[in-house]
């Protein structure tokens, strides 16, 4: 009998060691995932940076056209 219940409570903790080592690993992903999107994140601004200023730059030489014009 002691020798069942030494068997089931050494299964219970590797059980629970192993759900340990899981919460972990999921906590690393996530932690590794919200990393990566934010990177993404800042890269779509800076692209996104940039073609507004390549707009307001196209816009200030048609301004400067068209008051040339005149």
């Amino acid at each position: 009998m002691k020798k069942a219940v030494l068997g089931l409570m050494l299964i219970v903790g590797s059980l629970s060691f192993s759900n340990n080592r899981l919460d972990r690993g999921e906590q690393k992903f996530f932690e590794w995932q919200n990393s990566h999107l934010v990177k993404q994140e800042r890269t779509l601004d800076e692209n996104l940076s940039r073609k507004v200023e390549g707009i307001k730059v196209e816009a200030n030489s048609i301004i400067k056209e068209k008051g040339s014009d005149r």
